[in-house]
Parts: C-alpha cells; structure tokens; sequence
C-alpha cells in the first residue's frame, strides 16, 4: 500500500474520532433509571392520547366539563364544586326552575334529611312545584354523601305520588336510579297489580346484577318463565338456592311451572304469589276471598277478569247466608277502591234482614252491629223512611259509619248522589253548596274566581277569556251575586302585584298591612342560603291552611319567593296552591 493512502485512512480515522467523542450521547455515561423513569413516562402519555381518543360516550347523567349543557342561572351559592367531572341529574333545564346545579351545596346531610322527611310526611302535595324543584338538573356530586339521600328521598316521593310517567322519564334518562330497590320493586308491583305484565317485566332490565334484593331476583326469575324462557331461569333458580335466597313456595312453583314436579300450593301473601297461583291453578277453585284483604290484590282480582267468575248474572242467587258478611266486606272495599259499580254492593245490604225495632231506630240499634251488619240496616233504613229530616239524618249517620270504617271514597260517593233526594230547605248551608257543586252543569268559571280562567293570567297577562272572567266577577261581586273567597282574595293580590289591570272594584280587597318573611327563612336569605330558605319555605307552604290567615301568609310566600329571585317557581306555587283543595 502507498504512503498517500495510508496517510488518508489515518486522517479518516481521525476525524471519525474527534465526532464520536464530541457528540454527548456517546460521551456522557447514561443513568439507566433515569431512563427508565422516562420510558414509563412516555408510555403513560401515549396511554393517556389513546384514553382521549377512544373515551366512550357517556351515560345521560355524566357530563364533563366540555360537554355542551345549558345550565346558565343566577349565582345561587358561594360554595365551589372543583371536581373535574359532575355527576347530573335530572330533568328540567335550571334557566327554567332558576335552581342552580350546585344549588345543594353546603347542607349538612343530617339537616337535609330532616327537611326532606318533613316534605314526604305532608299531606299538602303541591305536586308541580315540587316536581320543577327536586328534578332540576342538579349536581349530585355537590351533596356530602354523593346524593344517596337525595335520590332515597325522590325515589320516596315518586312513589307516594305515582308520578308513572315522570318515573319512566327519569328511570330510563337517569340511570342513577336504577340502583334504588325501592323503587324498582314499587314498578314491578304497581304493573303487576294492573295486570300488565310485559310492563312489569321491562322493569327487570334495569337491574342490575350487583343489586342485593331477593324480591328483584324473583321477579327476573318470574319473567324469564313469562316469556318462556325456562332455561334461564332455572339456572338463575339454582343460583340463588345455592346462595339460600329464595322460599320454598317460590321454589316450588318455578319448577312446576316449567315441569320439573307438580304443585298444588298456593300462597297469596304478595302479588308476585297470588299471580303464580292463579297461573297454576284451575279458574274455578279460585276465591274471592283470598284477594280481599289488600288493594292491590282487590285490583290485580279485578284488572285480571278473575271477577268475572264470581259476579256473574246469577251472582245475587247464589250468595249463602254464611258467606254474606265476607262477601260484603270484600266489595265495600271493592267500591271504595272504584273497581265495582256500587250498586252491586248496595244490592246485597238488602239481603240481610232485620226488626221492624232494628229499622225504626236505626241510629241506635246500628250501634251494636258491628261492621258490614250497621252498614246494611242503615242503607235499608234510609231508603224505608218517608220522612226529609229522619233520613237526613240517617244519611249522615250512615256516612260517618262508612268513614270510621275506612271506606271514605264510598262515604263521599255515596253521600253526594243522595244529598239530592232529601228536602234542601233542612240541609245545611255547607251541604247546599255541595249540592250546588255537583248538580251544576255550568263551567268553572261561573263557580269559583280561583279556578275560572283568570288564573291564566299568571301565564299570560293579556289573555282575552282571562280579562273576560275577571270582569265577570267584578260584576257579580257588584250585583252581591258573588261572594269572594280567600283563595279568590290570593288571585287578586297577586295580579295587583304583577301590575296586571284590575276591575276598580277588585281593587278594594288589595291587602294594605305589612308583611313580614319568618325570621328563620329572612336570616337564611340574607345568608345567602337559599338552598335552606327554599326547604324552610315549603314547610311553610305545608302548613298553610285555608283560614282567616290565608292570605297574609299567601303573601308571605310570594314575598319569599321574591326574595329568593325566583319568578317561575312563584308561579308554579300560585297556580299550584289555587288548585289544590
């Protein structure tokens, strides 16, 4: 080899060199755990793009912070929600029931609790305002617990109404309440009691497996049999055997129903009982009498046609004597529950026989029969005696008897469609206008202002009927054809306040006191807790009572809501208040 080209190898290597041991990646030693900590990083980077970009939709009730939701309100609380995710529930858009998202932020469980108990132990529903508040779009996320008290509380309050539809609206958009045993088991059976079993059944798709309830495990258990498929649910029969959680009679009738053994048993302790004997049991070896004792069972009997075997045409003829009474008992609370036409029953107190002592003195004699025997002589009394005020009276007695024993629907029905046959010069000025209230054929608005179509004024300040009624009033008041009541006077004040044009002399009854929001609520406002005025509010709005206080206290509530900021909640209040009687 020359020595020209061993001097240029000699150069290459050179420079090859000087580059190797001046670059840092090959100069420097390297941390292998530093690099190790950056792989992971890297990893977890790449793994978190991938989560973003795969992220599955979300249920309904989950929103991010993101997501396109209209819930512009006015600020209703200081406190903070920080979380990155919030957990929505609801129906109503809060721009509409001014009840922000977070609006329950800040109250101690214990306190809710108490507030919430005392609005489901109120006889006074007000149904609509307290549907627009309790289903605004909230953040469960804001309560201490999660919103568990919450939603225990809605899911009481959906049963205790039977708000079907709301409840379906809010079961199948909200799937948070899926989770309430509760509830679910209130469905299957309100269904089932109808004799709508493919409603019933619908119901089982939503729970879920990790709910710990044996009713619900029945009831899947049940529909799979309904719709045939008896593999699946003797799997999910031994399942739950194997885990002791079902009776013997369940047991039992599952596996005749599908063939396995034969049984005659019966067992009409609940519903889901009653149904699978009868489904097991010949037509004509069912009783009466096995669905007397509970409503629903009374309507599952009679939504079922299960009736049509007992009352038939011939059913009077057939009755025996030592049957009667039971027979009897069975269709007073059949009435009263609406299920039969009342004169079936009526039909069969004429049946039993008494003395001429008996029906002379009915008032007194009726007192040592007890319940249906007093019913029966006092119906055959009243419809024997020739004389107005003897059988006033006895119409009274009989009403009251009839409400003693529980049977007030029948009481009223019954009491209302006889008041007409009695000489109205001896009745009572209260039972005149009862009388007057069911034997008027006019409209409403003829009747009471309150519930005439004055009322759409609150909605609309310009409707014409509206405008037409009150002036109608006005005239009848006038003429001392009319005289108003306080629910009457509530309207009027409100419409003055709303700064909507009265008649002149409507005008004269606009309430001139002061008036004054309780000091428990007013400190709370001013607290700025607004979330406590409203619970404290509508435990207010529960005890208004239609007397010589009404109105004072029917302002108070409107000089609250005033308070509050919230317009349409107000408005729900008045025309839910005036409607309620």
């Amino acid at each position: 080899m020359s020595l020209s080209k061993l001097n240029n190898i000699w150069i290459i290597f050179l420079i090859l060199s000087c580059f190797y041991f001046s670059n840092p990646a090959y100069s420097e030693p390297k941390d292998i755990w530093q690099s190790s900590k950056e792989i992971k990083n890297q990893k977890k980077n790449k793994s978190n793009e991938n989560k973003t970009l795969s992220k599955p939709d979300l249920p309904e009730t989950v929103f991010t912070k993101d997501k396109d939701l209209n819930l512009k309100t006015t600020s209703i609380n200081e406190t903070k929600i920080t979380e990155e995710d919030e957990v929505i529930f609801g129906i109503f858009e809060p721009e509409e029931t001014q009840v922000d998202i977070n609006f329950w932020s800040g109250i101690q469980t214990t306190i809710l609790s108490k507030s919430l108990n005392e609005i489901i132990s109120s006889k006074k529903n007000l149904v609509d305002l307290k549907q627009k508040i309790f289903f605004s779009k909230i953040n469960l996320k804001s309560f201490d617990d999660d919103g568990e008290l919450y939603l225990s509380f809605l899911s009481k309050w959906l049963i205790k109404n039977k708000k079907m539809e709301l409840i379906d609206e809010v079961i199948y958009q909200n799937k948070i309440l899926n989770k309430n045993t509760e509830l679910l088991e209130f469905l299957f059976n309100h269904y089932l009691s109808n004799y709508k079993i493919n409603k019933a059944c619908s119901y089982t798709n939503l729970m879920t497996p990790d709910l710990n309830s044996k009713n619900l495990d029945k009831y899947k258990i049940f529909c799979h049999l309904h719709k045939r498929e008896y593999k699946i649910a003797l799997s999910k029969l031994d399942l739950g055997v194997e885990n002791n959680r079902f009776d013997k009679f369940f047991i039992k009738k599952v596996n005749s129903i599908t063939g396995i053994e034969n049984s005659n048993q019966v067992n009409y302790s609940n519903l889901l009982n009653a149904h699978l004997s009868v489904i097991s049991t010949p037509a004509d070896q069912i009783n009466y009498n096995n669905f007397s004792k509970k409503n629903e069972l009374r309507n599952y009997y009679f939504k079922s046609n299960l009736y049509k075997n007992f009352l038939d045409e011939n059913f009077i003829n057939k009755v025996e004597e030592n049957n009667l009474n039971k027979i009897i008992i069975f269709l007073e609370r059949s009435a009263n529950d609406n299920l039969i036409d009342k004169k079936i029953l009526l039909s069969l107190y004429k049946k039993l026989t008494f003395s001429i002592d008996d029906l002379i003195n009915p008032k007194t004699a009726s007192k040592k029969y007890q319940r249906p025997v007093s019913h029966a002589l006092l119906y055959q009394a009243f419809i024997l005696s020739q004389d107005d005020f003897i059988k006033y009276e006895i119409l009274q007695s009989f009403y009251n008897k009839l409400k003693l024993n529980g049977l007030i629907s029948l009481a009223d029905a019954f009491y209302n469609e006889k008041l007409i046959e009695i000489n109205q010069d001896i009745l009572t000025d209260k039972d005149k206008a009862l009388i007057k209230k069911n034997t008027s054929n006019a409209k409403v608005t003829d009747e009471l202002l309150y519930k005439s179509d004055a009322v759409n004024l609150i909605n609309n300040r310009k409707d014409k009927n509206a405008i037409k009624s009150f002036k109608l009033f006005s005239k009848k008041i006038k003429d001392k054809e009319y005289k108003l009541t306080n629910k009457d006077l509530g309207l009027i004040n409100y419409i003055y306040q709303e700064k909507i044009k009265l008649p002149d002399n409507l005008k004269r009854n606009v309430f001139s006191g002061e008036i004054y929001i309780p000091n428990n609520i007013f400190n709370l406002i001013e607290k700025k807790q607004k979330n406590l005025a409203l619970l404290e509010t509508l435990n207010f709005i529960n005890k208004l009572e239609n007397n010589e206080n009404y109105l004072k206290n029917f302002l108070i509530v409107l000089k609250i809501f005033d308070k509050l900021e919230m317009r349409n909640l107000k408005n729900i209040f008045v025309l839910n208040e005036l409607s309620f009687t």
